[in-house]
């Protein structure tokens, strides 16, 4: 294939890799929504990932003048004519979002380059990092109006924020060179790769001691979930708004039983019915935190208002409910 039939297919076949791009985005973000993650997607996911298809330029380049290399069959060997990068906080973060490429029944995966293996098979060496997968579809795949062929490729990089911040740096310089670097340039490079490691390590066991700390929080957070969905009859929104308010109370979670919570909600069904009232327009009442206001404005009503985080008047609300005095 010459040049000139190689991106004349490929002009004709940009809509093509695009709309396939788009679709494995959209399929992985799908995918990790329907784990269990830790926060959001949009959270979890620090760049917001975009697929993009090779320039003209590059792809002629890599086709016919990449050092090293040399193609059979150029158009069909070239396996990230487009592609997307998920960027996630720490290296045990990749392995969620690997899990969610492999997993995809639509494409079949390979792992064009893992840097734990390289890491494993090279301990001596700092360079660069990112877990490569290719992924081709299994069958001819409908996209945005396009039919996808079978077995068409995308390629989708993995790594955390620090390993991305180290590759714009230094990629196109150290492991696409277009200059020479100096040997100097390099061990400074992998010097800082090695710093990047040693970071990520200690960020993990940051985490860890927070993710402790922060264990009696969770557990309240899901407990007045539970009860939100049964007591009210909706699906609860916790939203910032709710860590906001349980934060405010973290020192009194400890005093509320179980059993005296549920008899509480139990005896005074009007809470309930108040909470679904106002829930479709306030975004407070979609909040599992307010089933513990309510709790804590009766047994301590003069504490709760004085640790109360928000503007006054939307606590009243909750004080003119149970009856109480409400003084700001």
């Amino acid at each position: 294939m010459s040049e000139v039939e190689f991106i004349n297919r490929w002009k004709a076949e940009k809509r093509l890799y695009e709309a396939w791009g788009k679709y494995v985005t959209d399929a992985i973000l799908c995918r990790l929504s329907e784990l269990k993650l830790p926060k959001p997607v949009d959270e979890f996911i620090k760049i917001p990932p975009v697929p993009r298809l090779k320039t003209d330029s590059s792809l002629l380049e890599k086709a016919f003048y990449r050092v090293g290399k040399s193609y059979t069959d150029p158009y069909r060997q070239i396996t990230d004519k487009v592609g997307v990068r998920f960027v996630v906080l720490l290296e045990r973060d990749i392995d969620v979002v690997r899990k969610a490429v492999e997993d995809h029944p639509k494409w079949i995966s390979s792992r064009d380059r893992d840097f734990d293996v390289e890491r494993e098979d090279h301990p001596e060496v700092f360079g660069y990092q990112s877990v490569h997968f290719v992924v081709k579809a299994r069958t001819d795949i409908p996209c945005d109006g396009i039919t996808v062929p079978a077995d068409t490729p995308c390629e989708v990089q993995i790594r955390t924020l620090l390993q991305h911040a180290h590759s714009e740096l230094t990629h196109d310089t150290i492991y696409k060179p277009k200059t020479n670097a100096s040997s100097l340039t390099k061990r400074y490079c992998s010097r800082s790769m090695a710093l990047i490691e040693i970071a990520d390590d200690f960020f993990v066991r940051v985490m860890e001691q927070i993710d402790k700390a922060g264990e009696p929080l969770r557990q309240a957070m899901e407990h007045l979930a539970s009860t939100f969905r049964s007591a009210v009859g909706v699906e609860p929104e916790a939203s910032r708004l709710n860590t906001l308010i349980l934060d405010a109370y973290e020192d009194r979670l400890s005093d509320v039983r179980t059993d005296e919570f549920a008899a509480f909600l139990r005896d005074r069904p009007y809470i309930a019915k108040h909470i679904a009232e106002r829930a479709p327009n306030h975004l407070l009442f979609r909040q599992p935190a307010v089933l513990l206001i309510y709790y804590l404005a009766q047994a301590a009503p003069r504490e709760t208002r004085r640790q109360w985080p928000l503007t006054p008047s939307e606590l009243q609300l909750i004080y003119e409910d149970l009856g109480q005095r409400f003084e700001a």
